[in-house]
This record gives C-alpha cells, sequence and structure tokens, in this order.
C-alpha cells in the first residue's frame, strides 16, 4: 500500500481488502484466457476463432520450433497445444500445432502458402488442415467375431 513521508496511508487497509475482494469477484467475467476473452467473435462469423492443426517432419535443425511460432505469430494465431519428438538416432524431427486464428484473412489457402516458405527451408513434410475437417478412415477386421469391435470403433467416430 502506498504512503506519504509521514506514515499516513494514501489508500486505507480496508479499502485495499475491499478493492481485492472485487477484483476477486470479477475475475472471471473480466479478466479471461486469450482462447476465451474474444466474447465478440463468438457472434461475428467472420472474426470467429478457427482451429486448424499442422503436422510436420523434417531434417532436425536448430530454429525449426521458433521458425513454425514465428509464424504462427505473425499470423495472429494461439497455440493451443504442441506436442514435438526429435529422433537423435536418424536425425529426424516430428511436430504437431493446434492453434485458432481469427480474421478472414487467415484462410487455410492463406496460411498454407504463406508456410511454404518456412517449410522449404527446412525440407518439411507438412498438412495443415482446419479441425473441423473430416478424415477418412479404414478400419479392417480379420475375424468377423471381432465385429463387436468394429461397432465400437465406428461409433467413436
Amino acid at each position: 500500500m502506498a504512503s506519504t513521508g509521514d506514515g499516513t496511508h494514501k489508500v486505507t487497509p480496508d479499502k485495499a481488502v475491499k478493492a481485492m475482494r472485487d477484483t476477486g469477484r470479477d475475475m472471471k467475467a473480466k479478466y479471461m484466457e486469450t482462447e476465451t476473452a474474444h466474447s465478440d467473435s463468438r457472434t461475428d462469423p467472420t472474426t470467429a476463432p478457427v482451429e486448424h492443426v499442422l503436422t510436420l517432419d523434417c531434417p532436425e535443425a536448430p530454429g525449426i520450433v521458433h521458425a513454425v511460432s514465428r509464424f504462427l505469430v505473425e499470423h495472429g494465431s494461439d497455440i493451443i497445444d504442441n506436442q514435438q519428438f526429435g529422433d537423435r538416432s536418424d536425425g529426424h524431427f516430428f511436430m504437431r500445432v493446434r492453434f485458432a486464428t481469427v480474421g478472414s484473412e487467415n484462410t487455410p489457402q492463406t496460411l498454407r502458402r504463406d508456410f511454404a516458405a518456412v517449410a522449404s527451408s527446412f525440407t518439411m513434410r507438412w498438412h495443415l488442415e482446419p479441425v473441423s475437417t473430416r478424415r477418412r478412415v479404414l478400419i479392417m477386421v480379420s475375424r468377423y467375431r471381432d465385429s463387436f469391435a468394429v461397432h465400437r470403433a465406428s461409433a467413436r467416430w
């Protein structure tokens, strides 16, 4: 608490405690993480956050994570989840990033076009898709008696 030179407080302890209590009460409504803070974007479809997944692999080299992260930041993206693995035995790097981006200019086509420059500098094989993209899946079963397992697995998709 701030005090004057003579030892008196500019803000009384009671007012300071009340301010902390009020801030704590308002915390959930007024102060949110960036992922949920765009309350106006939920109503406007042109600015609604769209989640994407970027998967890549390339020869191990310094600066891969930095280059991918910089690309996402430059495109106004928010990284939701990041997983990476470097296989030291054969010098290969793998990465999967789930991110959200806002803005009609950040379409999957635009992101792919712009990421191509980053990918070429590291000789990456990569794939970028919106999370909403449905994947084609083939499930093969060697015996008929496993049909229950097939039914259960297909119900999850």
